[in-house]
């Protein structure tokens, strides 16, 4: 074994191990590359019109590094597994399928060290879901802008300072989560719906059913107000939901409470990207984002494509996961990496490197998933098996020619 051949690649695949993030990395060896592609195809036929840093994810090595395939021990099976080391990537996480399946699972690592050292600490939390009125003609752009300045007012107001002391709300961890209409269903619409989860961290024992009504009822006077000074509103019934961790006896179960962070910070990612994008389409009116992506890149809809461009287009400096300043050092985790820098990730043990040639073809057919998967099954021959395939115009993993074959 190499050195620096690690249990994981802290950049490259995610990988398919079980726990709260197993479902994410089952993802990222599956349909990830091949919406890449349909994203760049589509971009071809003039249906996206964007510019994006997205399309040229993927597409080969960083700027004067050489890429490589490299091994990393571990997994559910002890054979390993492998992933790519300096490949170019975007590192735009609510707009990639790509660098948005890696970052979820990097960062849910991350995540899952924080909700395990807050809790051995003594530390109890609270779930909150904060929500805004829209409509299918609201401008999605200016509604994300408006929604992110109403949460820095009311965070920065006396009232919350005042509340946070009042409650003991030390930390917080927050996510950004976006649906549409399912446009396979007639009926009602109201558009993208954009809206936040965030984990509370409390200083104390968990909240009473009573108290955490109480701190329901002060952040939602608190959020309506704030969204009044940008233009928006939200019912009271709706705008912010607050929920309460379980317990048993009153007493957080701190491998279950553990899990329960994570699951609710990631689970709608995960969620999406493993079972929606299987399915021709969901039985209930809102779809994920990664879904209409999926339906867009199978349809070659025009009009997807246009819709999904709204939505990429208004996420642009729109950061999927903040975390309070100084909740990583109470932690001892250190200073935070950059996505770039979580994407580069480390060195497993290097098992071959690849020419922009060999590479081109493989990205032709958006095989660069395919390619790993060999790796998985049978090394390095398994990789030369796939790069021979590429080149001569077949599919990677079926072997069949494909059609057109490459030019």
């Amino acid at each position: 074994m190499g050195k620096g051949a690690l249990s994981r690649p802290l950049g490259g695949e995610a990988p398919t191990s079980g726990g709260p993030l197993g479902k994410i990395g089952k993802f990222a060896s599956r349909n990830r590359f091949d919406l890449l592609l349909g994203m760049r195809n589509a971009r071809r036929e003039g249906d996206l019109t964007m510019r994006h840093d997205v399309f040229k994810c993927s597409c080969g090595a960083i700027p004067g590094k050489e890429l490589s395939i490299d091994r990393y021990v571990g997994g559910e099976d002890g054979m390993g597994h492998h992933a790519y080391r300096n490949l170019r990537r975007c590192a735009s996480a609510m707009v990639c399928p790509v660098c948005g399946a890696s970052l979820r699972y990097l960062r849910g690592q991350e995540l899952q060290a924080i909700g395990e050292k807050m809790i051995r600490a003594g530390y109890s939390f609270v779930f909150v879901t904060y929500t805004a009125r829209h409509g299918v003609m609201t401008d999605f752009h200016g509604f994300v802008k408006a929604f992110q300045a109403a949460q820095r007012k009311m965070k920065s107001g006396k009232a919350w300072q005042t509340l946070k002391t009042q409650y003991g709300l030390r930390f917080a961890m927050r996510t950004v989560e976006v649906t549409d209409d399912n446009p396979t269903m007639m009926g009602p619409r109201s558009g993208f719906h954009f809206h936040t989860h965030t984990v509370m961290w409390l200083d104390h024992a968990v909240l009473t059913s009573d108290e955490g009504a109480r701190l329901e009822a002060e952040i939602g006077r608190l959020w309506r107000a704030a969204l009044t000074k940008v233009g928006l509103e939200a019912s009271e019934e709706r705008g912010v939901v607050l929920e309460l961790p379980r317990t048993k006896g009153g007493v957080l179960d701190k491998t279950e409470a553990m899990q329960g962070v994570v699951h609710y910070l990631c689970k709608r990612f995960s969620d999406e990207m493993t079972g929606d994008l299987r399915k021709s389409g969901r039985a209930g009116r809102r779809i994920s984002i990664w879904e209409l992506l999926r339906m867009a890149a199978e349809t070659k809809s025009r009009k997807l494509w246009r819709r999904w461009q709204t939505y990429a287009e208004a996420m642009k400096g729109v950061s999927f996961l903040q975390l309070t300043p100084g909740l990583r050092d109470f932690c001892g985790l250190g200073r935070e990496k950059t996505d770039e820098e979580l994407l580069q990730g480390i060195a497993g043990e290097p098992v071959r490197t690849l020419t922009s040639e060999e590479f081109f073809w493989v990205v032709k057919q958006g095989g660069q998933g395919k390619l790993l998967r060999k790796a998985d099954e049978a090394g390095l021959a398994g990789i030369e098996q796939g790069l021979k395939a590429a080149r001569e115009g077949f599919d990677i993993e079926t072997g069949e020619e494909l059609e057109p074959p490459p030019e």
